[in-house]
């Protein structure tokens, strides 16, 4: 059986790589997690890999595609603690997809990966003006101006979203 997995796992990953949406979104429909389906060894989703090597429009029927079973578990992370959310964020060309996430699940906007940074943070911290100011205003939707001032920090080292911003020479806009 680990054999069919396997090479059912490998003929998806090679469809999303080579942006097959069709295919993409057929074999996502054999397994019961469908697009949130852990696909490699780092704990990565089919949503994850379709976020980093394919376009809005693929992650788009991914995220359409959902069940109400599958969207329990929209807030899955990878190896490194990160949600979908956290990488659509650094992705000024995925800002619809991270409105339709934060739609499916507002509690999206709040978790925290393994580096203590939130997904407004690492839109901060790569520059991405479009996406900041989408989660930021969505933030602001759900939490009081306080509350969300306290998502604006790296938890591990305190750094500020406006520091990491002028580090990182992602600034203006």
């Amino acid at each position: 059986m680990a054999d069919t997995d396997d090479f059912q796992n490998a003929k998806l990953y090679d469809a999303i790589v080579n942006e097959k949406e069709t295919e993409v979104l057929e074999r996502c429909q054999q397994f019961p997690d469908g697009p949130l389906h852990v696909l490699t060894i780092h704990k990565d989703t089919v949503l994850h890999l379709a976020l980093y090597y394919s376009g809005p429009s693929l992650v788009l029927k991914l995220l359409n595609s959902l069940t109400a079973e599958q969207l329990a578990k929209i807030a899955q992370k990878n190896e490194v603690g990160s949600t979908i959310l956290h990488e659509v964020a650094p992705n000024d060309e995925l800002v619809r997809a991270a409105e339709v996430m934060v739609r499916l699940n507002p509690e999206l906007l709040f978790i925290l990966n393994d580096y203590g940074e939130t997904p407004l943070f690492r839109s901060a911290r790569y520059g991405q003006i479009k996406m900041f100011k989408c989660l930021a205003c969505e933030m602001r939707k759900i939490k009081s101006e306080a509350e969300c001032r306290t998502y604006h920090r790296r938890r591990s080292t305190t750094t500020t979203i406006l520091h990491t911003s002028i580090v990182s020479e992602h600034f203006g806009g």
